[in-house]
């Protein structure tokens, strides 16, 4: 018999809903399980608990279970497991709480199921109906349903499921691209690889499609670090525990320094390697296994870190072991794009990835987080820091200028080569680095010409710079080229005028200039041409920004705003008018992009 996918759960009081790809004549296939959710008190005297949780009237059984209690628990203990039927689950979670400590009661319903069950979305894929919706449509017959703003219309509609996150359908996943697009840190297509990127991280996760889409990549790595911990028998705590202990001055001297930074010295150079170590970050985590209970460890089996002097447990860590499971799918996902060719779908599924290992680090340090630990965060930083530091030493053993360095990345140069020949130190660099610190150090590009801009204060800055690749693509960061709330037409101007900047044809320069500047004087541009995105990052503004004046010109419950400058202030790009359009206003932003390339021009 033929594997199904499981597409989605649908919690319905005391059953789930599971579904299925639609049949063949496109009638939805569906299965219900009954489901008695449970949680875990934890007490000195668990056969006592036990005892009297199994008299209270809406306790539907208890048993004992040997679970690792803390995170830190050496050894596991017997707690008492309580099921109840979900309409009084939280009362009977907090009458108990008088006999000890209730944890696992604030996992969502729906990925609790799925733990226990040991279920997986999407495997294997395919043979799913895709369908898009608009305002005033029917609910359509597919398996996933594409709608902008559907989470503020489909309210209307008989029979969907309302809730603080959105609208969700009971026989299809809906996925709101106007919504879901805020937490989507990798890509706003439309829909075209949305779906393949809320496929990858379900799977990985084990939360529903229709949540992946409207939560953060950090809530998604709490997740996948209490699938990890459920998997290894440890009890998920309900809030945080952890707190940081005390520390000398010279120890948080030592500890608490945050990532290292090689400022540039402001200028343009030629033949610059830029080359990036590969997750950096959850590598170190994963090589030198920094977890809450891996640290202070007494087992003898330890690390002994240095600057510090801690001790690490060689002993399998939680936060180790899930984010291995992410960085060996990513590493797979990009080994295929290498053999196979660029793929947009494979490219959009390890960016989705990589959203996960970029907040995993963070959210070490994150107060909310269940298993932060600030401790493991310090050691991150540190072992991060040493490693760039000796990727520094190697850079000069190898005769190469260290231009600047920031966290995971360096710049160097070959002072010995000339501009026009391609520098083979580059890769030697490159692989000597990889092997002496176990984390793979990649030559992303070779810049023809790099300019590293100033800060305020004429000093070197940290990511603001721009530059030609040896292949001629545009590389920015720092300036509108690369802000995504620019106008379109402030970066097609960069774009023209970096080249020409980089030729030292200046007066080609200040013609690209003058083209935009007629272009913007004439009103001979479109709206959407000058419209500035902006997300509308909270419900309430104490300030009058641009983007919240025109946002409550018309509020539509959406979390972010297009808009234009006016004459007569700031106005949504669909009430306004291109002869209102403040060219002035337009001009500054224009003569500061101009400013940001050509600095050093009078």
């Amino acid at each position: 018999m033929e594997a199904r996918a499981l597409v989605n759960i649908i919690h319905e009081g005391d059953k789930m809903r599971l579904v299925y790809p639609r049949s063949q004549n496109n009638q939805p296939n569906e299965t219900v399980s009954e489901y008695v959710p449970s949680f875990y008190l934890i007490t000195p005297e668990p056969d006592y608990a036990l005892d009297v949780v199994e008299k209270h009237p809406l306790v539907s059984r208890c048993s004992l279970e040997e679970k690792y209690p803390q995170i830190h628990a050496c050894e596991r203990e017997r707690v008492v497991r309580v099921f109840v039927p979900c309409s009084g689950f939280r009362r009977v979670a907090l009458d108990v709480s008088r006999l000890g400590e209730t944890t696992e009661v604030t996992i969502p319903h729906h990925y609790r199921f799925a733990l226990e069950k040991g279920l997986r979305f999407f495997e294997p894929e395919g043979g799913l109906r895709i369908a898009r919706m608009r305002e005033g449509d029917g609910i359509p017959d597919a398996d996933v349903v594409f709608t902008h703003g559907g989470d503020s219309y489909l309210k209307k509609y008989p029979g969907v499921l309302v809730s603080k996150m959105g609208c969700f359908l009971r026989h299809a996943v809906h996925i709101d691209l106007d919504e879901s697009g805020h937490y989507d840190v990798y890509g706003d297509d439309g829909g075209d690889t949305r779906l393949a990127r809320v496929m990858e991280l379900s799977r990985l996760t084990g939360v529903k499609p229709d949540v992946v889409c409207r939560v953060t990549p950090g809530k998604l790595n709490t997740f996948l670090h209490m699938r990890a911990a459920k998997a290894r028998g440890y009890l998920i705590p309900d809030k945080k525990k952890e707190m940081e202990k005390p520390k000398t001055l010279e120890m948080l001297r030592r500890m608490d320094r945050g990532g290292t930074i090689f400022y540039p010295r402001p200028g343009v150079y030629s033949n610059v390697g830029k080359c990036d170590f590969s997750s950096m970050y959850p590598h170190v985590i994963v090589r030198h296994n920094i977890s809450p209970e891996t640290m202070h460890c007494e087992c003898g089996n330890d690390e002994i870190l240095p600057v510090c002097g801690w001790r690490v447990c060689k002993k399998r860590g939680i936060i180790p072991d899930g984010i291995e499971a992410v960085l060996l799918r990513r590493l797979e996902l990009k080994h295929r794009i290498r053999e196979e060719g660029f793929s947009a779908d494979l490219d959009a599924r390890q960016k989705a990835l990589k959203g996960i290992l970029v907040c995993c680090f963070g959210y070490l340090g994150y107060n909310n987080f269940v298993f932060s630990n600030v401790e493991c965060k310090e050691c991150v930083m540190l072992m991060g820091r040493v490693i760039l530091e000796r990727t520094k030493a190697i850079a000069e053993e190898e005769g190469l200028d260290v231009l600047y360095g920031i966290v995971d990345s360096v710049f160097v140069s070959d002072p010995s080569a000339s501009s026009s020949e391609p520098n083979q130190k580059f890769d030697g660099f490159a692989s000597r680095v990889s092997d002496e610190t176990g984390i793979e150090l990649v030559l992303d590009c070779v810049f023809s010409k790099i300019k590293f801009l100033p800060s305020y204060d004429g000093s070197g800055a940290a990511n603001r710079y721009f530059g030609i690749t040896a292949d001629g693509k545009i590389e920015a960061r720092g300036i509108a080229l690369r802000h995504s709330d620019a106008p379109e037409f402030l970066k097609r101007y960069q774009e023209e005028a970096i080249p020409a900047y980089f030729s030292g044809d200046f007066a080609s320069f200040r013609q690209v200039y003058a083209r935009h500047k007629e272009l913007l004087l004439s009103k001979k541009l479109a709206l959407d041409d000058l419209s500035i995105h902006k997300r509308m990052r909270q419900r309430e503004y104490k300030t009058e920004q641009a983007h919240v004046i025109a946002y409550r010109e018309k509020p539509d419950g959406r979390k972010s705003v297009d808009f234009v400058h006016t004459v007569y202030g700031p106005r949504r790009v669909e009430l306004a008018r291109l002869e209102e359009i403040d060219a002035q206003e337009y001009l500054r932003l224009l003569e500061r992009a101009r400013w940001e390339i050509a600095s050093n021009i009078s």
